[in-house]
C-alpha cells in the first residue's frame, strides 16, 4: 500500500528496479492522483543514471590458454617430480632391504678368511702326532741355534727375548720348526722346510733387523727359536699416513649455487657434460616477493645436459620464461651450449660457448608507465613518450652469445661466463631510444672439505659474482653436508641474504631456498630497510645407462 508515510522510499525502490511490474503500476497511478509528488518524482529521475554497457577492447589479451600457460606447465612438472621422487624412493627402500640374508653371509665368509690370513701370516704351529716326530727334529733344532748364533752377532740392536716356562703344558706337542712358521714380507719369506732356510741363511741375515727372535725354553732343558715380524718403523721417504686424522680437500665437480636464479648451466654453461656417461635434467622455479605485492614475478629455468664422447665434450639445452606482472612482461629464451673438455697435468680446462634465441613480449594494457623495466634488475626493455592506445603487444626478437671458462683441478673449481656479448640493441617505430642489453658476468670458485676421505660431514665453502644491470652483488656461501643432506648460507654485498636446504646423491638432488631483499630503487618497491621475501626450488635428476 503506497500512502504518504512511504512514498519516498518507492520512488526510490522504483528507479533502482526493485519493485515489481504490479508495483511499479500502482506507483504509477498514485503520482498521477497526487500531482503534488511529481516534481519529487521527477528529480530522482534525472538523478538515476542508466547503466551503459562497456567493452574493453584488450579483452582477448586477459585470457589466459590453460594448455600452454607456465602455471598449468609448473603444476604438470611439479607433479611429475613428485611422482618420479615417489618411485625412487621406494625401489632404493627395497633395493636396501632385498636379499639381507644374502648379504650378511657374504659378509661372514669374508670375516672367516681374513681372519685365517691374518693368523696364517704372524705363526703357523703344527702338532707332532708321535715322539718319532719330535726325535727325528733334533738334528734340524741344532742346525736352527746355529744360524741363531750367526745372526744374533751381525744384529745391530738387541732382539727381544721371551723366555716361558710352563711345566703344566705338553712341549711334546709344539713343532720346534721354522719351516712351519710363514712369515710374510715385500721381499722375504721363510722357506717351507727347516734345510731350505739354512741355505737361505744369507738372505735371513740381510733382513734380520726386519724380525725379532723369540726362543721358548720346554722340557728336558730343549729350547725353540722362532722369528716373527717386528714392529714396523716409518719411512724416511714422504708419504700420508692413513691413520693420521687429517682433512681431505677434494673438488666434486657438482657445485650448488646459492644465490637469486643460480641455474648451474645457467651461470655457467662449462657445466654441460660434467653429470657423468648419461644426461642430466635439472628444473629451477623461483618467485618473487609474493607477499609484498599483486605482481607476479616468476621465472622457470629447465635444462638438458649430457657428455658425448664422439666430440670430446658436453652438449646441453636451457630453456628460460620470465614472466613479469601477470603478463606485462614475457620473455622466454633457448639457449644450445657445447663444451669440450681438454685435461692438462691433471687439470680439466673447460671452455664453453652459448648461442641463445630471446622472445620478449610487452602487453601495453598493462604498462602504467613510460618505461618497462625488470624489477629484479632493473634491465631496461622499452621506453616510449606515452603509453600507446592503437597497439595490444609487441613483439621482441633477438639474438644472444655468451662464452664461459670452467677450470677442474682435483682440490678446487673456478670458472666464469659473460652473457650477451653483442649487446643487442632494437627500437620500435613508438620508442623515444634504443634499447641495448647490457652483458651480464658471473664468476664462481669453491671447493669441497671432508674430514677424511669418504667421511659423512663435508664442508663446501664458495664464493659467486653476479652483475646484471642494476643488479651487481659478490657472494659468500658455506655448506655443510651429512649424508646428502645439506644446509647452506650466504649473504651478498648488496645485504641479500638466502639459504637452502636440500638432499642430493649421484641419481637426483631436491633443494628448497628461502632469500630476503632489501627493496631498491629500479624495483618498483617502496625502498626501506625492511626484507621481503622470495622463494626457489629446484630439482636435478641423473639418469646414467644400466652397467653391462
Amino acid at each position: 500500500m503506497i500512502g504518504k508515510e512511504n512514498i519516498e522510499e518507492k520512488i526510490f525502490e522504483y528507479f533502482e528496479g526493485e519493485l515489481t511490474s504490479s508495483e511499479s503500476k500502482e506507483l504509477e497511478n498514485f503520482i498521477q492522483s497526487n500531482p503534488e509528488y511529481q516534481a519529487d518524482f521527477d528529480a530522482w529521475k534525472q538523478s538515476s543514471v542508466p547503466n551503459e554497457p562497456m567493452e574493453y577492447k584488450f579483452a582477448d589479451e586477459l585470457l589466459v590458454n590453460e594448455k600452454s600457460s607456465p602455471k598449468g606447465w609448473l603444476t604438470w612438472a611439479s607433479g611429475g617430480a613428485m611422482l618420479f621422487l615417489v618411485s625412487l624412493a621406494s625401489v632404493t627402500f627395497f633395493n636396501k632391504y632385498d636379499g639381507g640374508a644374502d648379504k650378511v653371509a657374504s659378509l661372514k665368509e669374508q670375516l672367516d678368511k681374513v681372519g685365517d690370513v691374518a693368523l696364517g701370516d704372524i705363526v703357523n704351529t703344527s702338532t707332532v702326532k708321535n715322539n718319532e716326530e719330535a726325535s727325528s727334529l733334533d738334528l734340524d733344532q741344532q742346525i736352527i741355534s746355529n744360524s741363531v748364533i750367526e745372526t744374533e752377532k751381525n744384529q745391530s740392536k738387541s732382539n727381544t727375548q721371551v723366555e716361558t716356562n710352563n711345566k703344566k703344558s705338553n712341549f711334546s706337542e709344539i713343532k720346534p720348526s721354522l719351516a712351519s712358521d710363514k712369515v710374510m714380507s715385500d721381499d722375504f719369506s721363510v722357506k717351507s722346510s727347516v734345510s731350505d732356510v739354512v741355505t737361505d741363511k744369507k738372505t735371513v741375515l740381510s733382513h734380520q733387523s726386519e724380525f725379532e727372535r723369540i726362543q721358548v725354553n720346554a722340557l728336558k732343558g730343549s729350547s725353540y727359536e722362532f722369528y716373527l715380524p717386528a714392529s714396523l718403523r716409518k719411512d724416511k721417504s714422504s708419504y700420508e699416513n692413513p691413520n693420521k686424522p687429517n682433512f681431505f680437500i677434494t673438488n666434486n665437480k657438482d657445485p650448488y649455487l646459492n644465490y637469486s636464479l643460480a641455474h648451474t648451466l645457467e651461470e655457467n654453461g662449462s657445466f654441460a657434460g660434467n653429470g657423468g656417461e648419461g644426461i642430466r635434467a635439472e628444473m629451477l622455479y623461483r618467485t618473487e616477493w609474493p607477499t609484498v605485492t599483486s605482481d607476479n614475478f616468476s621465472s622457470q629455468i629447465f635444462s638438458v645436459d649430457g657428455y658425448v664422447k664422439s666430440i670430446k665434450g658436453g652438449l646441453g639445452v636451457i630453456v628460460n620464461a620470465d614472466r613479469l606482472a601477470h603478463g606485462k612482461l614475457n620473455s622466454t629464451a633457448v639457449s644450445m651450449i657445447y663444451s669440450p673438455k681438454i685435461i692438462i697435468k691433471g687439470i680439466s680446462i673447460e671452455p664453453s660457448v652459448k648461442y641463445t634465441y630471446n622472445e620478449k613480449s610487452i602487453s601495453w594494457a598493462q604498462v602504467d608507465a613510460n618505461d618497462v623495466k625488470d624489477p629484479r634488475n632493473g634491465v631496461l626493455y622499452a621506453s616510449v613518450p606515452f603509453v600507446p592506445e592503437d597497439f595490444a603487444k609487441s613483439d621482441i626478437h633477438h639474438h644472444d652469445l655468451g662464452l664461459g671458462l670452467l677450470l677442474n683441478a682435483s682440490k678446487f673449481f673456478i670458472g666464469a661466463q659473460i652473457d650477451h656479448i653483442n649487446k643487442y640493441s632494437y627500437k620500435e617505430e613508438f620508442f623515444d631510444q634504443t634499447i641495448s642489453i647490457p652483458n651480464k658476468i658471473s664468476a664462481m670458485v669453491g671447493t669441497n672439505v671432508y674430514k677424511e676421505q669418504g667421511g659423512k660431514f663435508s664442508f663446501s665453502p664458495s664464493v659467486n659474482y653476479v652483475k646484471f644491470g642494476n643488479y651487481n652483488a659478490l657472494w659468500a656461501n658455506t655448506q655443510f653436508g651429512y649424508k646428502g643432506f645439506f644446509l647452506t648460507t650466504g649473504i651478498a654485498t648488496n645485504e641479500e641474504i638466502m639459504t637452502s636446504v636440500g638432499y642430493g646423491n649421484n641419481k637426483v638432488r631436491l633443494v628448497y631456498g628461502l632469500g630476503f631483499t632489501k627493496p631498491s630503487e629500479f624495483s618498483g618497491l617502496v625502498v626501506s630497510d625492511k626484507y621481503y621475501e622470495s622463494h626457489q626450488v629446484s630439482l636435478r635428476v641423473n639418469l646414467q645407462p644400466k652397467k653391462k
